[in-house]
């Protein structure tokens, strides 16, 4: 009696495997997130670790619209990495910025160039 309730069992955790992989398989993909920057995103390095992100954004203004500043920080000491992405509201502000690279910030003269995505980044 005891092996017809295990093959029962076993036949009922087969079916409701298959059930349940069917409906993993069946569910709809969400739409991916955008990890890449867009155009309107900049790459600024070479900074003093005494930079923030204000520096950056009053600097960066005179450009056109930021809309976002994010300074690249070590998460175990809360210290600046030296590099920073800026996020402008169009690409044509984001443009006119690469004309400060080279230009000085807090006594460092500053790289900037559109941000790469992650995979092509050197």
């Amino acid at each position: 009696m005891s092996i017809i309730y295990l093959l029962i069992a076993a036949m009922v955790a087969l079916v409701l495997f298959f059930i349940i992989r069917g409906i993993v398989k069946n569910r709809p993909e969400k739409p991916a997130v955008q990890r890449y920057p867009s155009n309107e995103q900049l790459y600024v390095g070479n900074l003093s670790y005494q930079v923030n992100g204000f520096h950056l954004k009053e600097f960066f203004t005179q450009y056109g619209e930021v809309q976002n500043v994010r300074l690249i920080k070590n998460p175990r000491t809360g210290r600046s990495k030296g590099f920073a992405f800026v996020t402008f509201a169009s690409v044509k502000d984001a443009k006119k910025a690469l004309a400060s690279n080279g230009q000085d910030i807090r006594g460092r003269a500053i790289v900037v160039r559109m941000a790469k995505p992650r995979d092509d980044a050197e």
